[in-house]
């Protein structure tokens, strides 16, 4: 942890390792915020191989204004500069993200003020510092008490409704955009088409995915050999190709971008963050990837069904506040006939995103100097054996493998 002055902030830092995007931003910072004497701690975060596009810093500012005493703890999220993984475009994403809690969630704020929604049905957006295409700065709400579920961990079941309830909203608010401001729609909205990069890179990774677990799982090891074309092709269709009913996804919704607050060990709130790979298609991508990445086949066959329903009900009453009518929006008939085509992209998240998810706490995957196809699939955690192996047998019993 680096503690300065304020007063000594320039000088203290004048030959720090910490970039000058990050020293001027914390400049910036104070000096918008009028600060006359204050002290500056800035503390390295690890992420715990839960965030791989980012330099992760906690910066609380604490000192005097003209107008008090004042305190301000952030979070700050710089980019790594990305020497082979071409699979993304790292300013782009930032660019998006930026989008999201500069442009994006005013909109969003103005039209649930003007719903006069109540403050416990919202949909809330993480408070933005004034960041850039190469650093995104929040409001750290760890020090609200909120935190994140360990990777490998099957989530609780209370979690999973607080996190699914969350994003019914976080979707329906493309609808109520889309029926409020059209205009807007079709310029930020609907435009944000998947920034992903499905090079030679990128379909070796699927190959080495699909090929290591083969070689890890007891059963239907030539099913699950066999289906990396299929993956590939069913992938980037997914991701690329709107469907008949499309809304702003968030695209990486798993726990560690999910913060939860508890009261006495129950999830009691939710604030959803890491919207890098947002773009417009199929909502119920966001619904599988989460409920599969996050579970094991226990938990779905106790919860899915009722998950489902929740996320369909919780937009109902939400798309009413806005006097829209679900059935406009997204008709049942609609959604469930979605909801089972869609399936099968939580089975592809599942066994790609594995190979970050379950990699062992003493390792480690430097994506600012690896391609995705050098990471080594083979050398996960023995509990992705076991979620692998579930969710091949579940998918075959489906008739999908």
């Amino acid at each position: 942890m680096e503690t300065v002055t304020c007063e000594n902030y320039f000088e203290k830092f004048a030959d720090h390792n910490y970039s000058d995007n990050v020293k001027d931003s914390i400049a910036s910072i104070i000096k918008n915020n009028g600060f006359v004497k204050c002290t500056v701690n800035i503390k390295d975060v690890d992420s715990s191989n839960g965030n791989y596009l980012a330099k992760l810093y906690e910066v609380d500012i604490k000192g005097e204004t003209n107008k008090g005493e004042k305190e301000i703890n952030l979070f700050f999220k710089e980019s790594l500069t990305l020497e082979k993984l071409e699979v993304l475009n790292i300013n782009e994403i930032y660019d998006r993200e930026l989008f999201m809690y500069q442009n994006f969630a005013s909109i969003a704020n103005k039209l649930q003020d003007e719903a006069k929604i109540p403050e416990d049905e919202r949909y809330v957006f993480v408070p933005e510092y004034g960041g850039n295409v190469k650093i995104i700065i929040l409001e750290n709400l760890s020090k609200q008490d909120f935190k994140t579920y360990y990777r490998m961990d099957v989530m609780p079941i209370k979690y999973a409704q607080l996190a699914i309830k969350a994003l019914a909203k976080f979707h329906s608010l493309s609808f109520v955009v889309r029926e409020k401001m059209p205009e807007y729609f079709e310029e930020h909205v609907k435009t944000k088409k998947a920034n992903l990069n499905f090079n030679d890179d990128w379909s070796k990774f699927i190959s080495n995915v699909c090929e290591s677990t083969a070689k890890l799982v007891a059963r239907n090891q030539e099913s699950i050999s066999n289906y990396a074309p299929k993956m590939k092709e069913r992938l980037i269709k997914s991701i690329i190709n709107p469907t008949p009913i499309s809304c702003l996804t968030h695209g990486d919704y798993r726990l560690n971008n999910i913060l939860v607050k508890e009261l006495d060990g129950e999830p009691t709130a939710v604030a959803v963050v890491d919207y890098q790979l947002i773009n417009y298609g199929n909502p119920l991508r966001d619904f599988f990837y989460f409920i599969y990445t996050g579970s094991d086949r226990k938990f779905r066959l106790d919860h899915l069904e009722d998950l489902k329903n929740l996320y369909y009900q919780t937009m109902t009453n939400f798309l009413a506040y806005f006097d829209l009518d679900i059935n406009d929006a997204y008709p049942k008939e609609e959604f469930e006939k979605a909801f089972v085509e869609t399936r099968e992209y939580g089975l592809m998240a599942g066994l790609y995103l594995g190979a970050f998810i379950f990699i062992p706490d003493d390792d480690s995957i430097d994506t600012s100097k690896v391609a995705l196809s050098e990471i080594d699939c083979s050398n996960l955690d023995v509990r992705f054996k076991e979620r692998a192996q579930e969710m091949i047998d579940e998918f075959i019993e489906l008739g999908i493998l």
